[in-house]
């Protein structure tokens, strides 16, 4: 059996099960360690440490994250960021381990800012997938690091010929914020967390996205992003959200201030959970319900009404076509803040790494 990493054109063979159950025991150590130094004696957080690590090694995926890890360090080593997609970015080992940055239990603390425990997040989309699917595991890096990946990886784990016979695998592309940002914090020195950005960088970007997506958002939701004069980073998280969700309807910008209205995924998936439903049901509708079309929807509405869903709940799911996952969000919407932090407080490096951008791009 072997790995492939996708884009880096190089497969892995996938070691012994003796030598995953060592990988497993490794990554169990490592994420209770930095579990303790994150979150104290948090219940909650060693609750969802401890299935995660469950259905990491029912689904036998603990060689993947060791892979993720090492190419994760190598881009923090270089001094570049990397980016998340898909299931590994709910994923709490992911963060413990450092692969992302996003933190699932932490990271939409203001919506939660009354609660004493940490936010559980409700996206957990890969320990909920069927046992016969692996997640998509998928991360971004900068161009810089790719060049350095198979010598670092060839040092740690063997390499073979690419095979046609492939069971699963990593996807991994190169990404200009990632090579952006990397640029951006060597030149100054500094790489900002969420709770250094303020109106000062979530006007300028509502502006951007009212700019850019008018057309798919329609001129009276334009205006309306325009008019706002506060935010914080949750609502332009569900912003960005709700900009790229598709509905039946036209948008209308008081829904994001509507509580019983979900422009994320997981806020939909958080309303299905409270009338009782399993988190398979739920994840089942979420995940391919609302991709359905009006006329296949029946079976839908059937389970709604078993578990006594209000008439607004099934209003709002006879009008929804798509939702984003809360977590890609977050990864795309702290990386535009990122940039906008520079350009705002670094005019002159930000100008530096963005003429050079333009020039390569030129001289290609």
């Amino acid at each position: 059996m072997r790995l492939n990493i996708k884009d880096l054109g190089v497969d892995y063979k996938v070691p012994t099960q003796n030598s995953i159950n060592k990988i497993e025991d490794q990554i169990t150590k490592l994420c209770y360690e930095r579990i303790r130094d994150i979150y104290g004696n948090s219940a909650c957080a060693v609750f969802r440490l401890e299935l995660e690590l469950t259905v990491m090694k029912q689904r036998n995926i603990a060689f993947e994250f060791i892979l993720l890890k090492e190419i994760a360090d190598l881009s923090h080593e270089k001094g570049y960021p990397i980016m998340g997609e898909g299931d590994i970015l709910s994923s709490l080992i992911a963060f413990l381990l450092g692969i992302t940055s996003f933190d699932p239990l932490m990271a939409l603390c203001e919506k939660n800012q009354k609660k004493e425990e940490p936010f559980i997040y409700t996206d957990m989309v890969w320990t909920s997938l069927p046992r016969c699917r692996k997640p998509y595991l998928a991360i971004l890096i900068a161009e810089s690091v790719h060049p350095l990946l198979e010598q670092r990886l060839n040092e740690k784990f063997q390499f073979v010929e690419e095979s046609e016979e492939l069971s699963f695998g990593i996807d991994l592309s190169t990404n200009s914020p990632c090579e952006n940002i990397g640029r951006l914090s060597k030149l100054t020195g500094e790489l900002p967390e969420i709770n250094q950005f303020n109106n000062e960088v979530y006007l300028p970007i509502i502006k951007n996205l009212a700019e850019c997506y008018q057309e798919r958002v329609g001129e009276s939701f334009a205006k309306g992003l325009n008019s706002i004069t506060s935010c914080d980073f949750y609502t332009l998280t569900r912003i960005y959200g709700y900009i790229h969700a598709s509905f039946f309807r036209e948008r209308k910008i008081e829904d994001l201030y509507n509580p019983n209205f979900y422009a994320l995924r997981d806020e939909f998936y958080e309303a299905l959970l409270s009338y009782g439903m399993p988190n398979d049901v739920a994840f089942y509708i979420v995940k391919h319900g609302v991709w359905s079309r009006n006329e296949d929807r029946e079976e839908y509405f059937c389970t709604l009404d078993k578990y006594g869903a209000s008439q607004e709940l099934k209003d709002y799911f006879n009008d929804v076509a798509n939702l984003q996952p809360t977590s890609d969000c977050i990864s795309h919407v702290k990386a535009m803040c990122t940039v906008m932090w520079y350009q705002i407080n670094y005019p002159k490096e930000y100008a530096s790494v963005f003429q050079n951008n333009i020039e390569e791009f030129e001289e290609k």
